[in-house]
């Protein structure tokens, strides 16, 4: 007589005798395997709700030409940015929650000022690029983000 590859269960030929045995052999490996699965997705649903409050915003924009102080880029979230990724052909920029300036090119060499503000994140610079708004070019943004009310920085 063969067998399954996985569970080794009968796989009768013609010239095999069936037995009783054989059968309820393969209903108790059919029914540990079916326990072992539902077991194994009753604790992945228990564990998945504590592994944390983070979600993902992306939006994108277009840079005017301006970035300064009073024309500053702001992202406004569904929940309050924990971090923000900016990202261009010029410049890439990260920031967490709470940074007031950051490094912001791919050399490195200029920064960029933040300021966070409940679901908002804003930047901007002492020029278009400093800003990240340099004129008609395309910038990437993504935002990790809490869905706790309260302050992440307490």
């Amino acid at each position: 007589m063969n067998q399954t590859e996985n569970y080794q269960l009968n796989q009768w030929e013609m010239t095999d005798r069936i037995r009783m045995e054989d059968f309820n052999a393969d209903n108790a490996k059919i029914d540990a395997a079916l326990k072992d699965q539902v077991d194994s997705l009753a604790a992945l649903a228990a564990t998945v709700p504590l592994r944390g409050n983070c979600q993902i915003y992306y939006t994108t924009y277009v840079g005017r030409g301006i970035g300064n102080a009073n024309a500053a880029r702001v992202v406004t979230c569904p929940y309050r940015p924990l971090a923000v990724f900016i990202s261009s052909t010029s410049a890439n920029c990260f920031a967490l929650y709470g940074t007031e300036r950051v490094l912001a090119n791919k050399n490195y060499n200029f920064a960029t000022c933040f300021l966070w503000r409940d679901n908002s994140a804003i930047w901007y610079g002492d020029g278009p690029a400093t800003g990240l708004d340099n004129l008609n070019e395309t910038y990437r943004v993504v935002a990790l983000m809490s869905t706790e009310i309260t302050d992440p920085a307490e």
